[in-house]
């Protein structure tokens, strides 16, 4: 299969391919590249069109992330419930793609041609509605859990019914039973599933990474009355107004020529929608330099194609983007600028070698073979509970992480998916970082007052947010060594912080004090520099855990089951082989980022990475 990272999770579900992935905003591109062991072609029978990581899931989202487990859609089934009480409005995919303009893979019907279809093997069609809503006597949407301050994961403006269907997007042969598979959300019937993957879908849920449990259930009225009567010294914080550039900064001017294909009977956004979808094909050559091989993967916002470039006679990685704007193509490019300044011989990031607009978007970038982590533990779940595997895991993310700080670049979705093993000449596996979809610049290089965080609600996977993600602090190189600690913590013991969407942010976060071992909460010395009413959204006093409204819009106080990281790699880690692996991730998994130490600093002294094997 191939390891294809073509965020826009990347959500992943976002996004990697991820949907999702699980990305929990809207992605921009991807700057990651492509792994791959195997190609299939684009003639002949219909090809998968996307590199799966062998699981399904019952997550219908606009950001998938790729977990284990699987639900079955049985024909005429209602869709199962969500596993948590929250209600959370989802967006049917074929309805996104309709409001998006984005594809989630393969050629879609034309009116004329459903119209023709055979209406005695389909469903019948139901109407997507806008569910009904309940005003409450306070004014607020009974089971929303929407608020201005709140940290919870965004959620799409409408919510809609999912159509059901019988049809595998594979073999188009109608199936009692289908599986939906989050890397590219469409639904196979069990045999095309075991052909792909070698394997029968997973029926089970995937294990928190932490157990989360509802401490208490607290009234509104007195959830605000307790914290009126209740100072927490030093917040709010000092408003910092937003500072220009200095004059000085934007003196050097830098420019970059991007090609533009002229098409006379195409103007206009209707126009471009009639032809956005239309295929490529193997031999068809694009701005008179790359000749298309094959399909090798597809997310919500690109689609990836192995290409020759004709010029450099070598193999490329070439993205077809369904919405690239201008403006994310020129952060894209600044991103790849200040990376390849560090990185010259692109040895630890893919690069950005060319772009240009054809109806739509596309990217060339470098071309990395190899899988990544998730779907290598997934095909084999013992690999990881090796140290020594693991630990090139591990050099290989902080190793790229430290050029990264050094570029004044934060990735924000560090995750396994996005970590791709690769081989060196001399056979030792090396990994490397790609995916650069969520990337933004590190807030000590942007002028005083900027907090992206804040202004954009966050940034990357959500099971990888680190806690001043969740508390829209200004964020740094050191959430990049959060979000690897985790990853860590999810590659060896196979459970995962984010799992469905009734994993919100103030799950992850409850899940984030039970492996930091904070029997108190969020510490007050952190919560205080928050910009959030953190009265809404955490529990007074002395105990600060995070407050999520469930279905029956109670406030719920989340806090962890267990706590410490024994419930990730045992009891006894500190007298066996896992002590150094322990000491790593205790000295990484530091609630308070400016006490987390960088990652030069853990290859310093951590000796799990300090003595390279």
């Amino acid at each position: 299969a191939a390891a294809v990272s073509t965020d826009g999770s990347g959500d992943a579900a976002a996004n990697k391919l991820q949907a999702p992935s699980s990305k929990v905003h809207s992605q921009p591109p991807s700057l990651g590249s492509i792994g791959f062991e195997s190609i299939e072609s684009v003639e002949g029978r219909p090809s998968r069109n996307v590199p799966r990581t062998g699981t399904a899931e019952s997550v219908n989202s606009t950001e998938m992330p790729t977990l284990p487990g699987a639900v079955i859609w049985e024909e005429g089934a209602q869709k199962p419930a969500p596993v948590k009480e929250v209600v959370i409005p989802r967006l049917n995919v074929d309805d996104l793609q309709s409001k998006q303009g984005e594809s989630s893979g393969g050629t879609r019907q034309s009116p004329g041609e459903q119209a023709g279809a055979s209406r005695a093997k389909e469903p019948p069609t139901k109407t997507l509605q806008e569910p009904a809503k309940e005003v409450g006597p306070d004014g607020k949407l009974s089971g929303s859990m929407a608020s201005t301050a709140s940290t919870c994961t965004p959620q799409a403006g409408a919510s809609v019914a999912a159509l059901a269907t019988s049809t595998c997007h594979q073999c188009k042969i109608e199936a009692h039973k289908l599986f939906l598979d989050p890397s590219d959300t469409n639904r196979y019937c069990e045999s095309c599933w075991a052909e792909y993957y070698g394997t029968t879908p997973g029926r089970t849920e995937p294990l928190p990474l932490v157990n989360v449990e509802v401490a208490e259930v607290w009234p509104e009225s007195r959830l605000s009355g307790m914290w009126a009567d209740t100072i927490l010294p030093g917040w709010p914080p000092p408003v910092v107004h937003s500072t220009p550039a200095p004059r000085s900064a934007r003196a050097g001017q830098e420019w970059s020529n991007i090609k533009v294909r002229v098409h006379r009977q195409i103007v206009g956004p209707h126009a471009r929608e009639q032809v956005i979808n239309e295929p490529l094909y193997a031999g068809e050559i694009l701005a008179e330099r790359y000749r298309i091989k094959t399909v090798v993967g597809e997310g919500h916002f690109t689609k990836a194609f192995l290409a020759e470039d004709l010029q450099e006679r070598m193999s490329v990685c070439l993205k077809r983007h369904r919405n690239l704007s201008v403006e994310a193509l020129a952060d894209l490019l600044a991103l790849g600028k200040r990376m390849g300044d560090r990185d010259p011989d692109n040895k630890h990031f893919p690069v950005l070698r060319d772009a240009f607009y054809d109806v739509v978007g596309f990217t060339v970038e470098t071309l990395i073979e190899g899988r990544n982590c998730l779907a290598m533990a997934q095909s084999d779940p013992g690999f990881f509970k090796s140290p020594a595997n693991l630990r090139h895991v591990a050099l290989g993310a902080l190793r790229g992480l430290v050029l990264l700080e050094e570029a004044g670049a934060v990735h924000n979705d560090v995750k396994p998916d996005n970590l791709i093993w690769t081989q060196e000449a001399g056979g030792q596996p090396f990994v490397k970082l790609v995916d650069f979809g969520c990337a933004r610049l590190d807030s000590r290089v942007e002028p005083a007052g900027r907090n992206w965080s804040l202004a954009e609600g966050g940034a990357g996977h959500l099971g990888k947010w680190s806690p001043e993600m969740a508390l829209r602090l200004p964020i740094t190189h050191a959430s990049d060594v959060w979000g690897t600690a985790i990853s860590l913590c999810e590659l060896y013991c196979g459970r995962f912080m984010w799992r469905n969407e009734g994993d919100t942010a103030e799950v992850i976060l409850a899940q984030s004090l039970g492996l930091c071992n904070l029997r108190n909460g969020v510490p007050p010395s952190l919560l205080r520099r928050s910009p959030l009413d953190v009265r809404q959204l955490y529990t007074p006093p002395p105990h600060h855990f995070p407050v999520r409204q469930n279905s029956h819009g109670q406030l719920e106080a989340l806090r962890p089951a267990r706590w410490g990281l024994e419930q990730v790699i045992g009891e006894a880690w500190r007298e066996n082989n896992k002590a150094e692996l322990g000491k790593l991730l205790e000295f990484t998994l530091v609630v308070d980022p400016a006490n987390r130490p960088k990652a030069s600093r853990v290859l310093e002294s951590c000796p799990f990475v300090a003595s390279t094997p």
